[in-house]
């Protein structure tokens, strides 16, 4: 990347993930591993704590019932881990089929909040849009709660 470039590791990986596909070593939302990776973003007017607080308790619910793109019941498989910095507040937990989801919420400039959450280590793009559709309205509960 040419010095004058901000970020010249970010561009480099951006510039071999495109090449890459064009040439059709990897798809879109192919990670290197070959697994998939899909994501859901919502900006709220909620505070980040808040935020965090909304996403797990949705996520703990125990009437939540996820299931995958081929019909079968996926569970949290482990306790989620948070964490959180000055700019980040996290949420990560792993699901019983091996997938993991990962929740990153920051503040906008605007005092707004983002939220976006990534659904990595799937199995297949069939799976990409599928999970939208499972996350998406998950989201749009929190700046309804």
């Amino acid at each position: 990347m040419p010095p004058a470039v901000s970020n010249p590791g970010w561009w480099a990986q951006s510039v071999a993930v495109a090449y890459e596909q064009a040439i059709g070593r990897r798809v879109v939302g192919q990670d290197s591993d070959g697994t998939f990776r899909t994501s859901v973003s919502r900006t709220v007017t909620l505070s980040p704590d808040d935020s965090l607080a909304g996403w797990a308790r949705i996520a703990a619910d125990p009437q939540l019932r996820l299931v995958d793109d081929l019909g079968a019941l996926v569970d949290w498989s482990d306790d989620p881990r948070t964490s959180v910095t000055e700019k980040w507040w996290r949420w990560r937990s792993d699901l019983s089929d091996g997938s993991r989801v990962a929740m990153e919420i920051t503040r906008k400039p605007d005092e707004r909040t983002l939220m976006t959450l990534t659904h990595s280590k799937l199995c297949g793009p069939e799976g990409i849009a599928h999970w939208k559709t499972v996350w998406k309205p998950l989201l749009q509960h929190i700046s309804s709660e």
